[in-house]
Protein backbone atom coordinates (compact mmCIF):
# COMPACT_ATOMS: atom_id res chain seq x y z
CA UNK A 1 0.00 0.00 0.00
CA UNK A 2 1.11 3.84 -0.45
CA UNK A 3 2.03 4.96 3.25
CA UNK A 4 2.83 8.72 4.02
CA UNK A 5 6.71 8.64 5.76
CA UNK A 6 7.94 11.68 5.76
CA UNK A 7 7.56 13.94 2.98
CA UNK A 8 4.70 12.49 0.50
CA UNK A 9 3.83 9.38 -1.68
CA UNK A 10 4.17 7.70 -4.13
CA UNK A 11 2.63 4.55 -5.90
CA UNK A 12 4.07 2.49 -8.85
CA UNK A 13 2.89 -0.75 -9.96
CA UNK A 14 4.66 -3.79 -10.76
CA UNK A 15 3.99 -7.87 -11.42
CA UNK A 16 5.59 -8.40 -8.12
CA UNK A 17 5.78 -6.33 -5.25
CA UNK A 18 9.94 -6.79 -5.52
CA UNK A 19 9.10 -4.47 -8.72
CA UNK A 20 6.51 -2.34 -7.85
CA UNK A 21 8.82 -1.64 -5.06
CA UNK A 22 12.34 -1.04 -7.24
CA UNK A 23 9.83 1.38 -9.77
CA UNK A 24 8.74 3.36 -6.85
CA UNK A 25 12.34 4.08 -4.92
CA UNK A 26 13.31 4.57 -8.53
CA UNK A 27 10.96 7.38 -8.82
CA UNK A 28 12.08 8.97 -6.28
CA UNK A 29 15.56 9.28 -7.18
CA UNK A 30 16.70 6.75 -5.48
CA UNK A 31 19.80 5.15 -6.38
CA UNK A 32 20.22 1.33 -6.52
CA UNK A 33 23.10 0.19 -5.19
CA UNK A 34 25.27 -1.38 -8.30
CA UNK A 35 29.02 -1.01 -7.12
CA UNK A 36 30.13 -3.94 -4.92
CA UNK A 37 31.44 -1.47 -2.56
CA UNK A 38 30.59 -2.07 1.17
CA UNK A 39 27.36 -1.74 2.99
CA UNK A 40 27.93 0.46 6.00
CA UNK A 41 25.67 -0.59 8.79
CA UNK A 42 25.34 0.64 12.04
CA UNK A 43 22.46 -0.47 14.45
CA UNK A 44 22.24 0.95 17.72
CA UNK A 45 19.66 -1.44 19.69
CA UNK A 46 20.24 -5.09 20.02
CA UNK A 47 16.93 -5.75 18.38
CA UNK A 48 18.50 -4.20 15.09
CA UNK A 49 21.25 -6.05 15.09
CA UNK A 50 19.46 -9.64 16.02
CA UNK A 51 16.92 -8.58 13.00
CA UNK A 52 19.57 -7.56 10.26
CA UNK A 53 21.03 -10.85 10.02
CA UNK A 54 18.59 -12.02 7.63
CA UNK A 55 18.89 -8.98 5.98
CA UNK A 56 22.72 -9.41 5.92
CA UNK A 57 22.59 -12.88 4.30
CA UNK A 58 20.87 -11.34 1.18
CA UNK A 59 23.15 -8.65 0.86
CA UNK A 60 25.96 -11.08 1.19
CA UNK A 61 24.15 -13.02 -1.69
CA UNK A 62 24.28 -10.19 -4.49
CA UNK A 63 28.61 -9.67 -3.31
CA UNK A 64 27.85 -7.04 -1.04
CA UNK A 65 30.76 -6.61 2.02
CA UNK A 66 30.22 -4.83 5.04
CA UNK A 67 31.69 -1.47 7.37
CA UNK A 68 30.23 -0.77 10.66
CA UNK A 69 30.56 0.36 13.97
CA UNK A 70 32.37 -1.69 16.46
CA UNK A 71 29.06 -2.76 17.77
CA UNK A 72 27.77 -3.48 14.46
CA UNK A 73 30.72 -5.18 12.92
CA UNK A 74 31.24 -6.99 16.16
CA UNK A 75 28.01 -8.69 16.57
CA UNK A 76 28.24 -9.42 12.53
CA UNK A 77 31.59 -11.09 13.07
CA UNK A 78 30.35 -13.48 16.19
CA UNK A 79 27.49 -13.97 13.53
CA UNK A 80 29.66 -15.07 10.51
CA UNK A 81 30.05 -12.44 8.39
CA UNK A 82 32.86 -10.44 7.56
CA UNK A 83 32.67 -6.60 8.56
CA UNK A 84 35.26 -4.28 8.81
CA UNK A 85 35.10 -2.14 11.77
CA UNK A 86 34.95 2.40 10.71
CA UNK A 87 34.87 4.08 14.32
CA UNK A 88 32.17 5.79 15.57
CA UNK A 89 32.75 10.37 15.03
CA UNK A 90 32.28 10.56 18.97
CA UNK A 91 35.47 8.20 19.33
CA UNK A 92 38.29 10.92 17.28
CA UNK A 93 39.57 7.48 15.77
CA UNK A 94 40.05 7.16 12.04
CA UNK A 95 38.53 5.39 9.76
CA UNK A 96 35.55 6.65 11.26
CA UNK A 97 32.22 6.39 9.58
CA UNK A 98 32.73 9.97 7.98
CA UNK A 99 35.51 9.21 6.19
CA UNK A 100 34.68 6.03 4.20
CA UNK A 101 31.33 8.32 3.57
CA UNK A 102 32.93 11.20 2.56
CA UNK A 103 35.72 8.91 0.27
CA UNK A 104 32.99 7.70 -1.72
CA UNK A 105 33.68 4.09 -0.04
CA UNK A 106 30.19 2.71 0.92
CA UNK A 107 27.79 1.68 -1.59
CA UNK A 108 24.66 2.16 1.00
CA UNK A 109 24.02 2.92 4.47
CA UNK A 110 21.96 1.27 6.70
CA UNK A 111 21.15 2.79 9.65
CA UNK A 112 18.47 2.54 12.17
CA UNK A 113 17.60 6.07 14.09
CA UNK A 114 17.73 5.71 18.01
CA UNK A 115 14.83 6.90 18.62
CA UNK A 116 15.91 7.15 22.56
CA UNK A 117 18.57 9.85 21.79
CA UNK A 118 18.29 13.37 23.44
CA UNK A 119 20.85 14.65 21.46
CA UNK A 120 19.78 16.53 18.63
CA UNK A 121 23.33 15.33 16.28
CA UNK A 122 23.84 12.64 17.11
CA UNK A 123 26.30 10.05 15.70
CA UNK A 124 23.58 8.65 13.41
CA UNK A 125 22.44 12.25 12.27
CA UNK A 126 25.75 12.95 11.36
CA UNK A 127 26.04 9.51 8.92
CA UNK A 128 23.04 9.96 7.97
CA UNK A 129 23.38 13.52 7.12
CA UNK A 130 26.46 12.90 5.16
CA UNK A 131 25.10 9.84 3.81
CA UNK A 132 22.90 12.14 1.71
CA UNK A 133 25.33 14.88 0.86
CA UNK A 134 27.51 12.57 -0.45
CA UNK A 135 24.34 10.97 -2.50
CA UNK A 136 24.69 7.75 -0.84
CA UNK A 137 21.70 5.74 -0.77
CA UNK A 138 20.31 5.78 2.65
CA UNK A 139 18.41 2.98 4.34
CA UNK A 140 17.07 3.69 7.76
CA UNK A 141 14.40 1.24 8.32
CA UNK A 142 15.19 -2.76 8.72
CA UNK A 143 12.29 -4.00 6.75
CA UNK A 144 13.39 -1.38 3.42
CA UNK A 145 16.41 -2.98 3.66
CA UNK A 146 15.22 -6.67 3.39
CA UNK A 147 12.48 -5.31 0.76
CA UNK A 148 15.52 -4.17 -1.48
CA UNK A 149 17.78 -7.21 -1.50
CA UNK A 150 15.03 -9.30 -1.87
CA UNK A 151 13.97 -7.19 -4.76
CA UNK A 152 17.23 -6.58 -6.20
CA UNK A 153 17.55 -10.47 -6.04
CA UNK A 154 14.48 -10.97 -7.98
CA UNK A 155 14.93 -8.41 -10.30
CA UNK A 156 18.89 -9.02 -12.14
CA UNK A 157 18.08 -5.72 -14.48
CA UNK A 158 15.95 -2.87 -13.91
CA UNK A 159 16.05 -1.22 -17.30
CA UNK A 160 14.08 -5.13 -18.50
CA UNK A 161 11.05 -4.01 -16.57
CA UNK A 162 8.37 -3.84 -18.62
CA UNK A 163 5.97 -1.00 -19.00
CA UNK A 164 2.67 -1.57 -18.79
CA UNK A 165 -1.05 -0.08 -19.23
CA UNK A 166 -2.67 1.47 -16.09
CA UNK A 167 -5.52 -1.21 -16.85
CA UNK A 168 -3.28 -4.05 -16.81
Amino acid sequence: GVEMSSTGEVACFGSTVEEAFLRSQISVGFHLPKNKKPILVTLGKWKDKVDFLTVAEKWQSLGFTFVGTAGTAHFLEENGFKCEVAHKISSNKHPNVLDYLEAGKASLVINTPNKYSHNEVSDGYLIRRKAIDHNIPLVVNLQIAKLLARSMIQVKDITALEVKAYGE
